[in-house]
């Protein structure tokens, strides 16, 4: 990405698509990612590290989800390399150290929990400062990144709605007692109805995507 947008920086149009484009796809392909991490995350680390780890499983549910916000972190880091304006992203990141480390030594009283709050609106910061950034190096509006984002979104609320739908079914605290047979039954049900949605539904942003990933099954 960072090549394509120092190729076409001067071609502010062309930089836009390729910014846009680049947080739709990575959108699509990230989110499912982080979703599912935060919803397996107690029978997960039940699985890896057993029910003695359980306590450190609702900050690893609040740092997966600030990890969806990468789709848009990445994009605005790239832009702002391509167009020489890493000073500017420096300041910012320079900022954010200072606010989180603070932050972090107030909310040490609060517990792990509290500490993953801290790192999850400093990432809201940082995402937010970077996308500002951008604006500078070509006009958008708010409503291009929406745009943007749209496909991925509704394609997450079909995975929300299938685990959901797949822990309902099961049987009462199955998570807690068979966490390895839980995460196989979730990530199979979930992937399932995710790919056929991504493949099958028609988003008119994802068709040449779609269609590339169903010539590759084809053949």
């Amino acid at each position: 990405v960072f090549r394509s947008l120092s190729i076409v920086q001067d071609n502010p149009d062309q930089a836009k698509y390729i910014f846009f484009r680049t947080i739709s796809l990575l959108a699509v392909y990230s989110l499912p990612l982080y979703i599912g991490l935060a919803w397996c995350a107690a029978p997960l680390i039940n699985f890896l590290y057993g029910e003695m780890w359980n306590g450190a499983s609702g900050a690893f549910e609040i740092l997966a989800l600030s990890g969806s916000l990468y789709c848009i972190h990445h994009p605005a880091g790239a832009v702002l390399a391509a167009y020489n304006r890493l000073g500017s992203e420096l300041i910012a990141q320079t900022t954010l150290f200072f606010i989180v480390a603070v932050a972090t030594l107030l909310m040490l009283p609060h517990g792990l929990e509290g500490v993953a709050w801290v790192l999850f609106f400093g990432h809201i910061y940082i995402t937010a400062y970077l996308y500002i950034l951008t604006k500078r190096c070509f006009r958008s509006r708010l409503i291009d990144l929406v745009r943007a984002l749209v496909p991925g979104l509704i394609l997450n609320c079909i995975l929300i709605v299938t685990l959901m739908v797949i822990h309902f079914i099961l049987p009462l605290d199955f998570s807690q007692l068979h966490p390895g047979i839980y995460l196989a039954t979730i990530i199979t049900g979930g992937g399932f109805v995710y790919c056929l949605a991504f493949l099958f539904l028609p988003l008119p942003t994802l068709t040449t995507e779609s269609a590339r990933w169903k010539k590759l099954f084809r053949h």
